[in-house]
C-alpha cells in the first residue's frame, strides 16, 4: 500500500477483526469502525467520522491517498466510499454508486445500507436537485433486479426521506 501511495486507512470490519490490522497504524493515518454486514446494521451513524476523517486529510495533506476496506470490499467498504463521493461531489446515490462501480465491478451493498444511502441523499440534495424515480428505486430495479417498473418501485418506496 505504501508503494501505491495509500497514506490513509479506513477500515470497516465486525469490532472482533480490529486486532486484526492494528499492524495499519504503524504506517498509516488509520480509522477502524466496527461495523457488521447486515441489513440492520446502523452504517449511517459511521459517516459523519469518514466525514471528518477525510475532511482533515484533505485539508492537511495535498498528495494524501485513502485506502478504504472491509473483509470482501462488496457491501460496507463501497457504502462508505459511495456516502463520501455523494458529500464531496454532491452527487445522488444512484450516481455516486455507479461512479464506484465503474472502478469496482464486484459491489453490492445490502439493501439496509442502500436505504441510508438514500437518506443521505435526502439529506443532502435539495428538492429542486432530487428528481424522480429515487436513487433507491433505481437501484432496486437495476441493481437488485426487482422484477418490476421503476414507477411502482418508486411508488412503493415513496419519494421523499427514508
Amino acid at each position: 500500500m505504501k508503494k501505491a501511495g495509500i497514506t490513509h486507512v479506513v477500515s470497516c470490519l465486525y469490532e472482533g477483526e480490529r486486532s486484526s490490522v492494528e499492524f495499519l497504524e504503524q504506517d498509516f493515518d488509520h480509522l477502524f469502525l466496527g461495523i457488521y454486514d447486515g441489513i440492520h446494521e446502523d452504517i449511517a451513524a459511521k459517516f459523519p467520522q469518514v466525514f471528518d476523517f477525510t475532511a482533515n486529510l484533505t485539508h492537511r495533506y495535498s498528495s494524501s491517498k485513502l485506502f478504504v476496506h472491509c473483509e470482501a470490499g462488496v457491501s460496507r467498504s463501497p457504502t462508505l466510499v459511495i456516502a463520501l463521493i455523494m458529500k464531496l461531489e454532491t452527487k445522488r446515490f444512484f450516481d455516486a454508486y455507479n461512479s464506484v462501480k465503474s472502478s469496482r465491478r464486484q459491489i453490492f451493498p445490502n439493501i439496509g445500507f442502500a436505504s441510508q444511502l438514500q437518506r443521505l441523499e435526502s439529506d443532502l440534495l435539495t428538492e429542486e436537485r432530487i428528481k424522480s424515480p429515487s436513487s433507491l428505486a433505481l437501484y432496486l430495479h437495476q441493481v437488485c433486479n426487482l422484477p418490476a417498473d421503476v414507477e411502482l418501485i418508486q411508488s412503493a418506496t415513496g419519494t421523499k426521506k427514508f
